[in-house]
């Protein structure tokens, strides 16, 4: 949160990319949201509006570059 500025839960999460038509895609992070949730995943966030990924995607580059200052010098 203090790295990125983003409001994410604090939490472990998984990032993932669905490829297809708009209907495929809708399909497959569907089914994607179904199986997080029968398997105590949550919340299952998804988004085809580009500025929206952009975010997403920015989030999941800055856990790398945000972890590295937990432990300056380390790498």
């Amino acid at each position: 949160k203090n790295y990125s500025k983003l409001d994410y839960p604090e939490s472990p999460c998984l990032f993932v990319e669905f490829h297809g038509s708009d209907a495929g895609v809708a399909e497959q992070a569907e089914t994607f949201g179904l199986i997080a949730e029968e398997n105590g995943g949550g919340p299952f966030l998804w988004t085809s509006v580009a500025e929206e990924r952009t975010k997403l995607w920015k989030a999941r580059h800055d856990a790398y570059w945000s972890s590295l200052t937990l432990r300056p010098g380390a790498k």
